[in-house]
């Protein structure tokens, strides 16, 4: 999948409403939130804004292009939801035990080197996998439930 592509699921979660969230007070809008984009009036944000945010903010700066085209949707997402930090490090310990691989919060040329030797395939369910269960160790039952759909829809969405 490519930017545009993936941008188009993402704002179709995220929404084009803008809203406060009841978690942390924070307003959003297509996927951009008041609390990393604080200078920004979010409320007057257009689509066309946001998609620009994304690409240079998101997808450029996390080099999510260079992933394998079935890990770019899901590991976009976990970063827009959890942050991408905590999306490389979930990715960092989802590979096979005989691969160690050290617990990265970005795309570094090593995790990327790693991720291009494995099986794209096996690496994506494991990495599902290992976002709801950090997940539910670490958010409330509600948010856990609430996005687990979205997290399936986006695991049959990047194997097709």
């Amino acid at each position: 999948m490519n930017f545009e592509q993936i941008f188009d699921l993402i704002i179709k979660h995220e929404g084009e409403t803008y809203y406060q969230s009841k978690l942390n007070n924070y307003f959003y809008k297509f996927g951009i939130s008041s609390m990393t984009h604080g200078h920004l009036n979010i409320a007057n944000l257009t689509k066309d804004h946001a998609m620009a945010i994304h690409k240079q903010d998101y997808w450029d700066k996390h080099k999510i292009e260079s992933l394998p085209p079935i890990l770019r949707l899901m590991v976009y997402e976990v970063g827009i939801i959890f942050g991408f930090p905590w999306a490389f490090k979930r990715l960092s310990f989802s590979f096979p035990p005989n691969i160690q691989v050290f617990a990265e919060e970005t795309l570094t040329p090593d995790l990327l080197k790693n991720i291009l030797e494995v099986d794209s395939s096996d690496l994506l369910s494991s990495f599902t996998i290992h976002v709801i269960y950090s997940m539910q160790r670490y958010y409330s039952v509600s948010f856990v439930w609430v996005l687990i759909p979205r997290l399936i829809e986006n695991l049959v969405k990047s194997v097709r």
